[in-house]
């Protein structure tokens, strides 16, 4: 996952390989994970962070799969 930020007490106070949980929905589905953040950098105004999802069940997974790469009517 990533996302992006202008606030800066996030900016300053998130960095590589820390850990953090997180929580969003997708469809009317919510989730509350534990992530690693992997990557961060600027782009013009913004700072992004690349989050690698970490210590989730299998189906989990899957219900994310579901959510962001099944069509209607498959």
């Amino acid at each position: 996952m990533q996302f992006g930020t202008t606030d800066n007490d996030i900016i300053k106070n998130i960095n590589i390989d820390d850990q953090i949980k997180i929580s969003f929905s997708i469809k009317g589905h919510y989730f509350n994970l534990d992530g690693l953040i992997r990557r961060k950098y600027q782009f013009e105004n913004k700072w992004y962070f690349g989050v690698q999802f970490i210590n989730y069940p299998l189906e989990t997974q899957q219900s994310l799969e579901n959510l962001l790469y099944k069509t209607e009517g498959k």
